[in-house]
């Protein structure tokens, strides 16, 4: 695919063209030209450079987007919200501080719930979104998918006759385009390490994306948040995002995305695939090092003949300097083949990396032994109650404050050497050898069955149950983000007795003082989920102890109580484990 040999039927209306531009003399010569991985170009005498991403496709377009499934009707909509949203008033949960953002069909807002964490509330009108309202379903569905520390976490969801609001993380900080913005108009660039830094976690967060069967489809800076003290990045939009597999590789041939990132496949309509984000990677990319983007132009056409033809190149003298291992990467993601270009699970091993990150190895090295109390507590978990496990989700998404979140995130990128995105029971077992507790491999691997653990393939699909029965050499068991979050947590320093009357109120939810399966049912809706009236049932038989088919405050406070006191005991006598 040299060329666009197929023009996208693109509405001119839908392109905006928003800032002034500045004429440059860049290529003084051929000899500029990066040839050790650069193809031959013809030199041009000027390029046109934006001075920002001006180009703007709009996300979805009945016409080129694949049309909405046949079977989504208005009653099978509602039928949605019945199950996968709470129909509570969210203003009884959660009080409203500030306007942060606004969209095309909504706003999103800054709120606190009653113990004053923060979150981030995303109100959609259901008028103004029309038939797009189960494109806006399937984002969520998306969202409550994903399960990494790059990207924005869900928590519940609720609807009422006008609105639906999804709450979700509040990500402090500010738009990655902004702080480039800010940067480069003092002439402080990043350093290849910052920039290494930032491009590793969001090649963790793809790869993890794009092992649940993920494409994000809209990577650019204006969808990623970065704090400024440490550089910690999240992509927050999923809207462009599509549940993928290699059988529906296809109907994947919509023109969506943001025209500077989006990959010449796209562009001319042809079946794509989880390497669409590759190339957005590439152009991001090269915008972090260089401050221009690789493709300029004066409009779209230009644009896209310029992305179709790979027509970018590294002689301006912001590219003095750079190593040839970034440049070889920068190519590697803008290949025009997808079958030959990287993926991003590749890019994660790119040599790049071990060069200007030598300073964050040492630094997770040296690091470890401030994880020992969050392994202590890992390895103390003991998944006795599937409700228990409910009751440890609740209580992180509405109790744990931000400080605590930070170092179990800090935990988990830790013992998370590879940067995957998940924790291996090899990676596990590796920090418990540096730090001499006393474990070996066959518990660490009961250990993650006995978590919530899911086996990768190295395709897409992941979600498996591991075999501790098998080789453990040949398998590769892994747990998520949440599933160790919710394992370190410290059951006995975070609960006290108003805390365990707060998760049982949230529960209670007609305020009887009981917990019934409508109860739970009604709980699980507001996370966006639906569970089997067998597990719900189970739940409730785990913890009932006169049968009489709910669970009283008390019977509710007696389970905290004993798994605190297994927690204990178990966390003050986990040293003495059999070897």
């Amino acid at each position: 695919m040299g060329n666009c040999t197929h023009k996208p039927n693109i509405n001119k209306k839908n392109l905006k063209l928003q800032t002034k531009y500045q004429v440059n003399n860049k290529i003084k010569s051929d000899s500029d030209i990066f040839e050790d991985v650069t193809p031959d170009r013809k030199p041009q005498n000027l390029t046109i450079i934006p001075k920002k991403s001006q180009f703007k496709l709009k996300p979805v377009k009945q016409n080129l987007e694949e049309p909405l499934p046949s079977n989504i009707t208005k009653s099978s909509e509602n039928q949605m919200e019945k199950t996968t949203s709470s129909r509570q008033n969210i203003y009884d949960n959660y009080k409203m501080i500030k306007l942060i953002g606004k969209g095309s069909f909504g706003k999103v807002r800054l709120a606190t719930n009653v113990n004053g964490k923060e979150f981030a509330v995303k109100s959609i009108l259901k008028a103004d979104a029309g038939e797009r309202y189960y494109l806006l379903r399937r984002e969520l569905d998306i969202m409550k998918k994903v399960d990494h520390p790059n990207l924005v976490k869900f928590y519940e969801t609720y609807h009422d006759d006008k609105y639906l609001h999804i709450v979700m993380e509040f990500v402090q900080g500010k738009e990655l385009s902004q702080y480039c913005q800010e940067r480069f108009e003092v002439n402080r660039k990043f350093t290849e390490s910052e920039v290494a830094f930032i491009v590793r976690k969001l090649l963790s967060a793809l790869s993890h994306m794009h092992n649940l069967g993920i494409i994000h489809r809209d990577i650019k800076l204006e969808n990623i948040m970065i704090n400024e003290s440490n550089l910690d990045v999240k992509i927050l939009d999923f809207g462009l995002s599509r549940d993928f597999s290699q059988s529906q590789a296809s109907i994947l041939q919509s023109i969506v995305g943001t025209p500077l990132y989006v990959a010449p496949e796209v562009i001319n309509e042809q079946p794509y695939d989880q390497k669409s984000d590759s190339w957005s990677m590439g152009v991001l990319m090269y915008y972090l090092i260089s401050g221009s983007h690789p493709f300029e132009a004066s409009n779209i056409k230009e644009l896209f003949k310029n992305i179709c033809s790979a027509n970018f190149n590294f002689r301006s003298s912001a590219w003095s300097g750079i190593s040839k291992s970034a440049k070889v990467l920068i190519t590697q993601f803008l290949n025009l083949d997808p079958k030959s270009r990287i993926s991003c699970e590749e890019a994660l091993q790119s040599d790049w990396f071990s060069v200007y990150l030598k300073n964050q190895i040492n630094y997770k090295s040296r690091n470890m032994k401030k994880c020992l109390s969050k392994i202590q507590n890992f390895i103390s978990f003991q998944n006795s109650f599937k409700f228990k496990q409910e009751i440890i989700r609740l209580m992180f998404n509405t109790q744990t404050q931000t400080d605590e979140i930070q170092k179990l995130k800090i935990a988990f990128e830790t013992i998370d050497t590879d940067d995957n995105g998940y924790i291996s029971a090899e990676e596990l077992f590796k920090a418990t050898q540096q730090l001499n507790i006393p474990i070996t491999q066959k518990q660490i691997y009961a250990l993650f069955q006995e978590i919530n653990c899911h086996k990768i393939n190295n395709a897409f699909k992941i979600s498996q149950e591991i075999d501790v029965n098998q080789d453990e050499n040949k398998q590769q068991n892994y747990i998520h983000y949440s599933d160790f979050i919710y394992a370190s947590i410290n059951l006995s320093k975070e609960l006290d007795q108003e805390k365990i009357n707060q998760l049982f109120s949230h529960f209670d939810k007609d305020g009887d003082n009981f917990i019934s399966p409508q109860d739970l049912e009604d709980t699980f809706a507001q996370e966006g989920r639906k569970l089997p009236e067998q597990s719900i049932r189970q739940m409730i038989e785990e913890v009932d102890v006169d049968g009489d088919g709910k669970i009283s405050q008390q019977e509710f406070l007696q389970l905290v109580q004993q798994e605190i006191e297994i927690f204990q005991k178990t966390r003050t006598s986990f040293t003495n484990l059999e070897i």
